[in-house]
């Protein structure tokens, strides 16, 4: 990003007073947006030496031409701050408090007592180092104050590389961040410091910007929309598709009707859903627009033999879905291993199925080209890691994995993290914590496979998939918080966000 800012500025002729102004302008407007500033709002804007506290004086500015009361502390020097910044400093400095020596800290303890509002403009982007103990101290009121807290471009104490922690730091409300998200905000160890991230333009060069090589994209709903086109009116059913489900036990019969059902809410023509004897039994018009398919002798999970027909007829599937509630039984475990090197379609493999792979090393060629799905714990076992590891350290242990053999890997949980062959990699920008609940990783199986039955190359469906399967989740908690959802509603929800993108309602909140 600084190397991005930098050629905008000195290649382009980008202006840095109006880059500041307009950073100003954005993190505005989403205040205004989300939190209604106005003139009976309490504010404290909290400026450090930077050019991040430049932001916040020319945020400060932007706020007192809308006569909405502020009150701006500066922990720095002037000699420490840019043109740029000094232009914005001077045009509210009547208004500022000094917060650089342990004299100042009462006034700014009441000041932030009283607020409902904190903007931290202390550091942003830039920090590499640990903190003083006079910025912890200022940190840690800021965190104890009830006020709402906005963090511009990054929360302080944040390193914007690793996502680090540097000593403290502020634990934000929300972000608003410029033009892309900072790799430090996506990592594990930010994510209850970012809060809820906005990413903004504010007119850095798209030329500048090409000239930078970067192997890690961001999912969002410009990316995906363009990847969705409207359905013609002369077609049928046929033409979107046919998708085979391998899926259920006894045990967990409902882990394959998820699957099944994200197909169909993602839009896949028609869906076989090959199960045990008992489970038919079971799920028999449960949901009648599944096609059910007894798959195997065994009464209570899958198991061999899988002859030459039932293997062409298995191959003739436009994609398949494999693993969700399998189990691991001995005899489950051969049924899919030789399901896994006979099929010669597009496939995700998922749950159980990734479990049975991992003690079998001998199974890794015949994963080539084909869509892992793994949670943490799931990861952990296939790349023969620890769960923490495959948590904080995911983007890497993913690349490493899917390039050595050469595979495709969507590691669920916040901010999913997709992988292809060659070690690009893309972070999703939707789904929050009411997503973490059982079988929603089945539901997004599901949608993905589907988007491979409909033609969609494997990125593409990746990519939609996992975008519109946190979005769903997102819509269902806006109107009933971060609890309580069940996965069948995520298909549910899908119909109605997918209308919402395919109408270009270009929404950024994340």
């Amino acid at each position: 990003m600084a190397e991005w800012d930098k050629l905008s500025i000195q290649e382009y002729a980008k202006d840095p007073k109006k880059l500041m102004k307009q950073a100003a302008q954005v993190c505005l407007e989403v205040c205004l947006n989300i939190f209604q500033f106005s003139n009976k709002s309490k504010i404290v804007i909290v400026c450090g030496p930077g050019n991040n506290g430049g932001d916040g004086f020319a945020l400060a500015h932007l706020l007192e031409q809308k006569e909405i009361p502020i009150k701006v502390f500066f922990s720095g020097t002037l000699d420490k701050l840019s043109n740029e910044a000094r232009y914005f400093y001077n045009l509210v400095k009547s208004t500022i408090h000094s917060l650089y020596s342990q004299k100042d800290l009462s006034l700014f303890k009441r000041s932030i007592k009283d607020a409902n509002y904190i903007v931290d403009a202390i550091f942003g982007i830039g920090l590499n180092r640990n903190l003083s103990d006079f910025y912890k101290k200022i940190i840690h009121m800021i965190n104890q104050s009830s006020a709402l807290k906005v963090a511009i471009d990054m929360p302080s104490g944040i390193n914007g590389d690793n996502g680090k922690v540097m000593g403290d730091a502020i634990k934000a409300d929300l972000t608003v961040t410029f033009e892309a998200p900072k790799i430090g905000q996506l990592l594990p160890q930010a994510w209850d410091h970012v809060g809820k991230l906005y990413v903004k333009s504010i007119g850095l060069s798209k030329a500048a910007q090409k000239k930078i090589n970067s192997s890690l994209q961001w999912i969002d709903e410009i990316m995906v929309k363009h990847k969705l086109k409207r359905r013609p009116y002369n077609v049928h059913k046929g033409i979107f598709g046919k998708l085979l489900v391998v899926a259920g036990s006894s045990q967990m019969p409902g882990a394959g009707y998820l699957t099944c059902l994200g197909a169909l809410r993602m839009g896949v023509g028609k869906v076989v859903w090959g199960m045990p004897t008992k489970v038919f039994v079971k799920s028999d018009n449960l949901t009648p627009e599944i096609i059910l398919e007894e798959f195997s002798q065994h009464s209570d999970f899958f198991s061999l033999p899988l002859d030459k027909k039932h293997l062409q007829w298995i191959n003739s599937f436009n994609a398949i879905a494999i693993g969700p509630g399998i189990g691991q039984a001995a005899a489950t475990k051969d049924f899919i291993f030789e399901l896994i090197k006979k099929i010669r379609i597009p496939c995700v493999l998922d749950a159980d199925a990734l479990n049975l792979i991992s003690s079998e090393v001998s199974m890794l060629p015949y994963l080539k080209g084909k869509i892992l799905t793994p949670h943490a714990k799931e990861l952990a076992k296939i790349s023969k890691c620890s769960v923490k590891e495959a948590i904080y350290d995911r983007l890497e242990i993913s690349k490493n994995f899917a390039t050595k053999n050469q595979l495709w890997i969507l590691a669920k949980g916040y901010r999913t993290t997709i992988v292809e062959p060659k070690g690009r990699a893309w972070i999703n920008s939707s789904g929050g914590p009411n997503l973490a609940i059982p079988g929603s990783g089945d539901v997004l199986t599901g949608m993905i496979a589907s988007l491979l039955a409909q033609g969609f190359p494997k990125i593409e469906a990746l990519i939609i998939a996992c975008y519109l399967h946190g979005v769903a989740g997102d819509a269902w908690s806006e109107k009933n918080g971060d609890r309580g959802m069940l996965a069948s509603e995520i298909a549910h929800m899908l119909p109605q966000v997918l209308k919402k993108i395919m109408l270009g309602r270009n929404n950024q909140k994340i």
